[in-house]
């Protein structure tokens, strides 16, 4: 893994990062005033449900996790490099290999600018317990958030949790695109893949309503708490498995192609 980690192309983590760092920072411009009621836990990017950088984020986030890694197995394909490897390694350990390095960078790639824009409001937002009477204005409901009581009583950990939770999604969408891109010859439809993905769920979530209008789109259920729409855990946990096995499906129909 780490002589694959070692052909990462620089300039391409580089770009995500930047895209990523930028769009979170971007909730300090023009930021509303702090109250003394407020804490990080009541205004960072997660729980933001109504700033553009976080509808932003939480939309981008496919492509911001797919850019480092997820095109590099179909260039080493296209190269004839993946064919040296056969002389030492099977298929199957191959494409395991380049699976878990896109799916640790585009897991990174979403965490690092989360956890950045969490740190920061550490330094301007008083460290307080949020409370369900005094911090009302946040919204945060069993219909829009998971694990409410959580919440109030280690948001730090709730945060935390929500941060995983959206990194795991940036992982599978890189692996998603990883996908896609050994079943077609554009390179930049690959990549992008897991934003065409993520629109085409908005408009289904939009248009085929599930009851009470819960969402099982991850530009929703990814925020700590979901910016529009009712989310159920149930829902959400289907969606990831059913995320989950469409990944391995296109993965090992892209392992046959090279076998």
């Amino acid at each position: 893994m780490n002589y694959i980690i070692s052909r990462l192309p620089k300039k391409q983590i580089y770009l995500s990062l930047l895209i990523g760092i930028a769009i979170s920072l971007s909730q300090f411009i023009n930021m509303s005033r702090i109250d003394i009621l407020d804490s990080p836990y009541t205004r960072w990017l997660g729980v933001d449900s109504f700033g553009y950088s976080a509808i932003l984020f939480y939309l981008l986030l496919p492509i911001i996790s797919a850019i480092p890694a997820s095109t590099l197995l179909k260039k080493d394909i296209n190269s004839g490099f993946i064919y040296k490897l056969k002389n030492k390694y099977s298929i199957s350990k191959i494409f395991s290999l380049y699976a878990g390095v896109s799916f640790i960078t585009g897991a990174a790639m979403i965490a690092i600018p989360l956890l950045l824009n969490l740190i920061i409001w550490f330094t301007l937002a008083p460290n307080n317990i949020p409370d369900n009477l005094l911090n009302i204005n946040v919204l945060i409901f069993n219909k829009n958030t998971l694990l409410v009581p959580l919440y109030y009583s280690h948001p730090l950990l709730h945060s935390i949790l929500a941060i995983i939770f959206a990194s795991i999604w940036g992982g599978l969408f890189a692996l998603f695109s990883l996908g896609v891109s050994l079943k077609v010859k554009n390179i930049f439809v690959g990549l992008s893949s897991g934003l065409i993905l993520q629109v085409i769920i908005l408009v289904l979530n939009a248009t085929i309503k599930l009851p009470d209008y819960v969402s099982y789109s991850p530009a929703d259920f990814l925020h700590e708490t979901s910016p529009s729409s009712n989310i159920d855990g149930v829902v959400i946990l289907v969606a990831t498995i059913i995320m989950g096995i469409i990944v391995e499906i296109l993965i090992e129909l892209g392992k046959r192609n090279v076998e």
